[in-house]
């Protein structure tokens, strides 16, 4: 009898250790997200603040190898990162240009994606996450409504 009550207690501690178990890796798995989420924030950060002095075509090129680099590293890390890349008038998407001014949107595969980097064949940057668009750098191509940041560079107009 002393037996199965011992049994019992280590039947109890062991399910009670599976549990605490659970809620660790449960933990551990959401901080990992966490910290995947906060390297693709920085990523992107670093290919807007780098890429926001160069020509045009050199900045659609930088933009292009930076989201294709973060989608080599979402892969390194068992995620999936896809983006879109898009032909667009600058009148398109709330940007307030011409239709005869053309850029590359970049976005997720959800048409309506609401994170985005949009690069204008004057020389515009501009992103957006779940808010307004940010311009980081302005040609004259693009009259954003209510941008909430304007982390520009002035670009000569040519």
């Amino acid at each position: 009898m002393a037996l199965q009550s011992l049994e019992k207690r280590l039947n109890k501690s062991r399910q009670i250790a599976a549990t605490y178990t659970q809620i660790n890796t449960a933990q551990s798995l959401q901080q990992s997200r966490e910290q995947i989420k906060q390297e693709i924030r920085n990523r992107i950060q670093l290919m807007l603040d780098s890429a926001k002095g160069l020509q045009s075509k050199l900045c659609l090129q930088q933009i292009r190898n930076q989201l294709t680099d973060i989608q080599h590293y979402c892969q390194s890390v068992g995620k999936t990162f896809i983006f879109v890349e898009e032909a667009i008038a600058c009148h398109q998407f709330d940007l307030g240009g011409s239709h005869h001014d053309d850029a590359v949107l970049f976005r997720g595969p959800d048409e309506r994606a609401s994170v985005a980097v949009c690069v204008t064949q004057k020389g515009s940057l501009l992103h957006r996450n779940d808010s307004n668009w940010i311009v980081y750098r302005n040609a004259g191509d693009v009259l954003t409504k209510g941008a909430l940041d304007q982390r520009t560079e002035s670009a000569p107009l040519t």
